[in-house]
């Protein structure tokens, strides 16, 4: 039988080389053409791109950049593996959604620099850094960076995160950004999440806060991570197909 294989290859070889070939060859290509094709691995799905749009609390401030926690999620290999996810982090020191960074930029810039078209999720967290400023212009500045998103990325599911206290007893101030960035993102149609009411951080937080008392530690970058996380496997988006 092995014979007999080597026979015909070579015959098709001679059948191919000899005198009026042309359209023979044609076939055999065509035929290798397909072998080949049938051969190629599948496409890789397009990643998850996710954009977190925020103040200090999501640069690493106090430990690392490589130690945030949007970092930490890229990091996580089975996340990354399960929803090919890709976080972009836009956030600045400082920064706030009237409140200018050090990098020059405020929660709507970051926005802007950031969120592409393809971008199937935009995270907003903070900002403390907007304390004192009038409440009416934190929410019109809300308003604004949210609907600056979905015009960028119409197709994207934005989240809403409000800032963290660290205490039972929130300052008034920072109650007032609350309740403002809660209200623009109910008229945006958006997810509002609130850590002061869920009381995050508030129970462990010698631990998870770092020496000037404001800033996670890294404990407290990886609360955050798992905190996100979970904000990330609930978002309705998530599972859309190619993501």
């Amino acid at each position: 039988m092995a014979t007999a294989g080597v026979v015909s290859v070579v015959g098709l070889a001679a059948f191919v080389l000899s005198g009026d070939s042309s359209g023979h060859r044609a076939m055999y290509s065509a035929s290798l053409r397909e072998s080949f094709s049938q051969r190629e691995s599948p496409r890789t799905p397009a990643k998850e791109r996710v954009v977190i749009v925020g103040d200090s609390l999501s640069t690493g401030h106090g430990t690392a950049p490589e130690d945030a926690w949007p970092s930490l999620i890229n990091m996580d290999a089975s996340l990354v593996m399960d929803r090919n996810l890709s976080v972009v982090n836009g956030a600045q020191d400082g920064a706030g959604y009237v409140s200018v960074g050090d990098g020059g930029g405020d929660f709507g810039s970051q926005t802007a620099a950031w969120v592409t078209s393809d971008t199937q999720v935009v995270l907003f967290f903070g900002s403390e850094n907007d304390i004192g400023f009038d409440p009416n212009d934190v929410r019109h500045a809300a308003e604004t960076a949210y609907a600056e998103a979905k015009t960028l990325a119409p197709q994207a599911e934005l989240i809403v995160v409000g800032p963290p206290a660290y205490t039972d007893d929130p300052e008034p101030g920072l109650l007032e950004v609350r309740d403002q960035l809660k209200a623009a993102a109910v008229s945006a149609g958006t997810v509002f999440v609130d850590p002061i009411e869920e009381h995050w951080i508030v129970d462990d937080a010698a631990d998870l806060l770092g020496a000037d008392g404001d800033h996670p530690s890294l404990a407290g970058q990886h609360y955050l991570k798992d905190r996100m996380e979970q904000l990330l496997a609930a978002s309705p988006g998530h599972d859309k197909p190619g993501l």
